[in-house]
C-alpha cells in the first residue's frame, strides 16, 4: 500500500522563491519606513539647531544693545573719551553680533527659496520677523540691507504676497 507521490520540486522551490521574495519585500518596506523617520528626525534637529543658532544670536545682539543703552550719554559732555570710546566699541560689537544675526536669517531665507527646508516649517514663525526687521530704517541705512540681504528681502516679498 505505497502511495506512489510524486513531489514536483521545480514547483516547490519556485513557491518557496516567491515566499522568501514576499517576505524580503516586507523587510524592505520596513527599513524603508525607519529610515523615511530618520531622515524626518533628522531635518526636526536641523530645524531646531538652525533656531537655536539665530535666537543665540539675536540674544548676544540684544545684550550688547541693553549694555549701550545703559551707558549711552544723554549728552556726550558728562563723560571722558575713555568712556565714548569705550561706547563707540560695544556699538561696534552690537553691529557686528546684529549683522551675524541677519547673515544667519539670510542663509535660512535662501534655503527656504531653493526648497532646502519646507516654507511651511518657518513661515508662521519667521513672517512678521523678516517684515519687521526689512520695515526698520537702520535695515536700509546701517546695513544696506536691500545689497546684502537679498534673499530676506525676497522671502518676506513672497510671504507678504501671500
Amino acid at each position: 500500500m505505497f502511495c506512489n507521490t510524486s513531489i514536483d520540486w521545480s514547483a516547490t522551490g519556485s513557491m518557496l522563491s516567491a515566499m522568501a521574495a514576499i517576505f524580503a519585500v516586507f523587510i524592505a518596506l520596513y527599513q524603508f519606513k525607519k529610515i523615511n523617520k530618520s531622515l524626518s528626525d533628522s531635518n526636526v534637529m536641523k530645524i531646531m539647531e538652525i533656531e537655536f543658532e539665530i535666537n543665540r544670536r539675536l540674544e548676544r545682539a540684544s545684550d550688547l544693545r541693553k549694555e549701550i543703552l545703559e551707558i549711552s550719554p544723554k549728552s556726550s559732555n558728562n563723560f571722558s573719551n575713555d568712556q565714548l570710546i569705550e561706547i563707540e566699541n560695544k556699538n561696534l560689537f552690537y553691529k557686528a553680533a546684529y549683522e551675524s544675526y541677519l547673515n544667519s536669517l539670510d542663509r535660512l531665507s535662501s534655503f527656504i527659496l531653493k526648497g532646502i527646508y519646507n516654507e511651511s516649517d518657518f513661515k508662521e514663525d519667521y513672517q512678521e520677523t523678516l517684515k519687521s526687521i526689512i520695515s526698520m530704517p537702520e535695515f536700509r541705512n546701517d546695513y544696506n540691507g536691500e545689497k546684502n540681504y537679498k534673499s530676506i528681502i525676497k522671502l518676506n516679498t513672497k510671504w507678504q504676497a501671500k
